[in-house]
């Protein structure tokens, strides 16, 4: 009976100190951005719901991604931040990072289309990554919920 009382205190001090270690260890990029597809448990749960439409705290945004001039490299990503309107900057910190991610081929003339869950607002294609056809400008839009 002491064995195994020394046991779970042993595995609740490790837990604790695995626990503490990660929270102190620094960032942990929580992302409340959820990818909508065929094959994830989360899109079947979100799917079979009896409504096509998101609830009211949340909005969902479908994207098609296609390549119209050879890219450097062998894929292409695309990365997309949850912005700050007012303050023209991104939200993210060492805690939570809103983002949308997906990479497709980088074979001229090809299409892929993403669709996303996540909580209404602002987001932005950094300019930073070369997507706009300005070099290092912003684009940001409003994705109202629902």
């Amino acid at each position: 009976m002491m064995q195994y009382r020394a046991a779970i205190r042993s595995t609740v001090q490790l837990l604790a100190g695995f626990t503490i270690g990660i929270i102190l260890s620094g960032c942990l990029l929580l992302n409340d951005v959820n990818p909508i597809s065929p094959i994830s448990p989360y899109s079947r749960a979100w799917l079979g719901r009896d409504k096509a439409k998101p609830p009211a705290n949340r909005a969902v945004v479908v994207f098609g991604v296609g390549l119209e001039k050879q890219y450097q490299y062998a894929v292409f990503p695309l990365h997309i931040d949850e912005y700050d309107i007012e303050r023209q900057s991104i939200t993210g910190n060492c805690w939570r990072y809103n983002k949308m991610d997906a990479v497709v081929p980088a074979i001229v003339g090809t299409h892929q289309y993403f669709a996303f869950d996540f909580k209404p607002g602002f987001y932005v294609f950094p300019g930073y990554l070369g997507y706009t056809e300005v070099p290092h400008k912003n684009v940001a839009f409003k994705v109202p919920a629902g």
